[in-house]
């Protein structure tokens, strides 16, 4: 009788792309694509290594680096792409098989992009000079003027000092350091208190984080002391004599007549 011979299928490793783009990303960040790799034939098919080698083969990493499939089954691997540096990177991706063409190359390829500048924070300040009030010796006055951030991240004024000439005849609140968030301002005082006649000028400086700092932004202070003269004493009236009313002169009594006797005859 005639003898029946049983072929076996080998595995078939399905098609694969040659390469394999995984765009552009920002350095510090990663794009992971999958790949499809299927057994197309009658035998199991044994991925026995998959791995990632070249010139930037650290910036690639794959997933899982070995697997085993059974006949028409396929298995996913995954290729993560960490860029470490800005530029164009390269790399290979090799995967060592049981069926005719081992290895299989697949060239990867991938772009590190350079992140955003972190956001900073913008000083701004307004007015940039304070004329203050002629003011009396002894009393005070008050002007302010306002810092703002105009930019994205919190702007801290770390110290408020004057200095200059006549500083002790100024002062400023707050006078210590204050954080102003993204797009919010802050109002400060300045306060003139002369101490004698005269113009006063002094210089204020706020020492910052933002752009151009941390050297300090200075301004100038301005004002004049007036000395006020004391106020004279009020003159007491001189008082209005009134004279004294005449006297009503007493009416003159009307004389009574004397009878005249009469002769006797």
């Amino acid at each position: 009788s005639a003898s029946v011979i049983s072929v076996v299928a080998p595995p078939i490793l399905g098609a694969l792309p040659v390469s394999l783009s995984l765009d552009s990303v920002l350095v510090g960040g990663f794009v992971q694509k999958t790949l499809a790799v299927a057994n197309t034939g009658g035998a199991p098919l044994v991925l026995s290594a998959i791995a990632v080698g070249g010139t930037d083969a650290l910036q690639f990493s794959v997933s899982p680096g070995s697997a085993t499939m059974a006949p028409g089954a396929s298995q996913n691997v995954v290729v993560n792409f960490l860029p470490a540096s800005v530029g164009a990177k390269a790399a290979s991706l090799t995967l060592i098989h049981n069926a005719a063409g081992s290895p299989a190359n697949i060239t990867l390829s991938g772009k590190g992009l350079a992140p955003p500048p972190a956001p900073m924070p913008a000083f701004s300040v307004s007015p940039t000079s304070l004329a203050l009030d002629s003011t009396a010796v002894g009393s005070t006055s008050q002007k302010i003027f306002t810092v703002s951030n105009t930019g994205g991240a919190a702007l801290a004024v770390s110290s408020v000092t004057v200095g200059g000439a006549n500083a002790g005849e100024f002062s400023i609140l707050p006078s210590s350091a204050a954080s102003i968030g993204p797009g919010a301002s802050q109002i400060f005082i300045v306060t003139f208190a002369p101490t004698s006649a005269g113009a006063k000028s002094a210089a204020l400086s706020l020492t910052h984080n933002a752009v151009g700092g941390p050297g300090p932004v200075t301004f100038n202070l301005n004002g004049a002391g007036k000395t006020v003269p004391p106020p004279q004493p009020t003159p007491t009236p001189t008082p209005v004599l009134t004279p004294a009313p005449s006297p009503t002169p007493a009416p003159t009594p009307t004389p009574t007549p004397t009878p005249v006797p009469t002769p006797t005859p």
